[in-house]
């Protein structure tokens, strides 16, 4: 079974994708803030996925990439954002990105989907 670590400040919508990666297989941790994946990630926790939004409090999924990529050297990211500015995709090219996925053109369901196809 895939584990997934989901990113994402929006509670309700973490709770769906939660239940939605879980509904595909996933073994599913989530975090409703940079600090918590981290700290997962840096005591316990290496998932073979990582999906995570851009925009947060505090600390940016950019900026959360930054500390992890290095940590994870055989995880898959996926960015899950509604930014899709010229500058967000160009600085998402510096990080090993599978997909950048713009929220509201994809369904929860769609999302699972795009990353089932790179497992």
């Amino acid at each position: 079974m895939p584990s997934v670590l989901i990113v994402e400040d929006e509670d309700a919508l973490l709770h769906l994708y939660e239940i939605i990666f879980e509904k595909s297989g996933f073994d599913v941790k989530t975090a409703i803030d940079w600090k918590v994946a981290y700290n997962m990630i840096s005591s316990w926790f290496v998932p073979d996925i990582l999906l995570t939004d851009i925009m947060m409090p505090w600390l940016n999924g950019f900026e959360l990439l930054e500390k992890i990529v290095p940590i994870l050297k055989k995880t898959k990211f996926f960015v899950i954002s509604n930014l899709s500015d010229i500058n967000s995709l160009e600085k998402a090219k510096a990080f090993p990105i599978k997909e950048f996925i713009i929220k509201s053109n994809f369904t929860p369901k769609e999302v699972v989907e795009k990353v089932k196809s790179y497992i």
